[in-house]
């Protein structure tokens, strides 16, 4: 990757990133614009184009966070997000959710607690895959458990769980 980017060294006036044969090319904003260098204009998005028999719907990006506070200083934040995509062999559904808690008397008990779903909406058969985190605390440690599903037609054909405790510093 550093050989694809040679040409985004500073004094270029632009960057460059290559994946594969394909290569994007961006204009970089000098760090002092009064130095007599340019400043880019870019054009204009153009209109969002759906590939023939390809239909995308929802927003995955997490950037609408809900907050709670709470009156005795609990406070949480999450998030929950949804998307999918019908191609002409079947279609794609994800949904994400994931929330963080802690209290302000107890800074060392957060949390975090994060869910994901991907459905395979196939000919003759639904694939389904999840995925559960929880990441908790206390003054000793912090727990992590991670649990991994793929589910076809209701049925489990996969499965992985993974639990650690890592104790604090002193611990």
């Amino acid at each position: 990757m550093a050989d694809d980017l040679a040409d985004a060294a500073p004094g270029h006036g632009h960057g460059a990133a290559r994946a594969g044969r394909d290569r994007l090319v961006l204009p970089v904003v000098p760090a002092d614009p009064e130095a007599d260098q340019r400043v880019p204009v870019f054009a204009e998005p153009g209109p969002e184009e759906q590939p023939p028999g390809i239909r995308h719907w929802g927003d995955m990006v997490p950037v609408r966070w809900t907050l709670q506070r709470d009156d005795t200083g609990g406070a949480a934040i999450w998030w929950r997000g949804s998307t999918g995509t019908e191609f002409p062999w079947g279609r794609v559904v994800d949904e994400e959710y994931l929330r963080y808690s802690v209290h302000d008397a107890r800074p060392a008990s957060a949390s975090a607690h994060g869910e994901a779903r991907t459905e395979f909406h196939l000919d003759g058969r639904l694939l389904i895959a999840t995925s559960v985190l929880d990441l908790d605390s206390d003054e000793e440690s912090l727990r992590y458990s991670y649990r991994r599903e793929l589910r076809r037609d209701g049925m489990v054909i996969r499965e992985r769980s993974w639990q650690r405790r890592y104790p604090r510093d002193g611990h």
